[in-house]
Formats: structure tokens, sequence, C-alpha cells
């Protein structure tokens, strides 16, 4: 069977929107400033089961960090499988994001739309602008000095068994990736936009994008190593 992805129709503003990111004006992250200067720095990952899965991006980040800077990195990884920015209720965006806000983070990383464009939850593309708005809120009104980095994640496809329809089920993922950039955009916060790397090895071929997204979902340890780890870097230390 054949396997689906998202029309070019959805995507055709990616190029363009990946040509804006918050990081590459050439300054750091200020929390990697701080690693930088010998200070400790508290990180608090929001997001779906891409952050808080088996395999899951933060992995990749925290084994660079504690490399780069040993003993200084604290991460606290909120993230819940099967979550959305408001969905389910006790582990949603919006109620990770009160957690997250107590413990008074210097940094605070937020990716939930790739489960918020999924039909069975309800969520509209307005209703993830705002979800996201409130979390950023939140986080803000307990410590307005926290930053905040947005991040969009990978693209989805459909496995041949009827049960694993990840595209069909997210026809307008595109839309709602649109929808942090312009967040981030709007608010001067970081953005690192994994999506059109991620694009570009699907472009490349299915098979290739397979063997680091073998269940057309979640990406394994290549590709956090290969797509995810490099834009990390490049956005947060200000490489252009």
């Amino acid at each position: 069977m054949k396997l689906k992805i998202e029309p070019e129709a959805r995507r055709k503003d990616l190029q363009v929107a990946a040509g804006f990111e918050t990081g590459s004006t050439g300054d750091s992250a200020r929390f990697i400033g701080s690693l930088q200067t010998g200070r400790k720095a508290t990180i608090v990952t929001l997001g779906t089961s891409l952050t808080g899965g088996t395999w899951r991006w933060v992995n990749v980040m925290k084994e660079w960090l504690d490399s780069e800077y040993p003993g200084l990195a604290t991460i606290q990884n909120l993230g819940v499988g099967a979550s959305a920015s408001s969905h389910p209720p006790g582990q949603c965006g919006l109620d990770m994001a009160k957690r997250a806000a107590a413990m008074k983070p210097d940094v605070v990383f937020i990716e939930f739309a790739v489960n918020d464009s999924y039909l069975p939850y309800k969520i509209s593309p307005t209703d993830s602008q705002r979800n996201l708005n409130m979390m950023v809120d939140t986080i803000l009104q307990a410590n307005p000095n926290a930053e905040i980095v947005v991040q969009t994640t990978n693209p989805v496809i459909d496995m041949p068994d009827a049960v694993n329809r990840h595209a069909t089920n997210r026809p307008d993922l595109a839309e709602y990736y649109q929808g942090y950039r312009d967040v981030a955009r709007a608010r001067g916060l970081i953005l690192i936009d994994h999506y059109p790397n991620w694009h570009k090895l699907l472009d490349a071929g299915r098979d290739g994008f397979l063997q680091r997204v073998p269940d057309g979902i979640h990406p394994q340890e290549p590709g956090y190593r290969e797509v995810v780890l490099p834009e990390l870097k490049r956005v947060l230390l200000g490489n252009s």
C-alpha cells in the first residue's frame, strides 16, 4: 500500500518559512550563555511522546549539554505520550505548563503541534495557537525572565496497516506548524523549526525516512542525531 504524506499544497509555505528562525540572528540562547560562563541552568521540556517517549529528542540534547557543560544543565522532562496542548485533562500542555512554571526554570521547550493536529482531539489551528500563548503566559507570569523555545517536529506518514494512519489523521499538520512559527515570530520567542529538515529527508525517499522514523511518526536515535541535534545546536548557539 502506498504511504501517504501531506499534500504539497499543505506545505507550500514551508521552504519560505524555513528562512525564519529567531536563532538565525547570530545570538545564542541566554541559557547557553549562562552555561558557557559556568552558571547552572534549569531546563524544562514540554511536549508529546516525541519529547517524553522511549526515544526522545531530549536524550540527544542532554548528551550534548552534559558533554560541553558537565554538571551545569538540569533537565526536567515533562513530556507526556499521546498528549496535546489541551488533551488529556491533567496531563495536557496547559496543565503541564503550570508544573513547569512552579519549577522556575531558566528555559522551557514546547512542542505540541503534531498532536494538536490529530483529528480525534478536535483542537483547531486557532485553538492550538491560543493554547501555546496560554502556556507561554503561564510560564512568564511565574518567571518573567524565563526563556521560551518553540519547536516544530517531523512530518508523519501513513503506514500500511489500518491503525497507524498518521497523515490521514493529521491532514492539516503543516498549518499547525505554521501557527507555532507565527506565535514565535509575534512574541519574539526562539523557534527551532525542524520540519523543513525532516521534509528534505522525506522528499529524498521514503526508505531513508522510515529508517529514522520506522513507525511513520516517532523518530528514533539515528534521526534525532542526524536531523534534530544539528538544528538544535545551530539555533541555540546562534550559528546562521
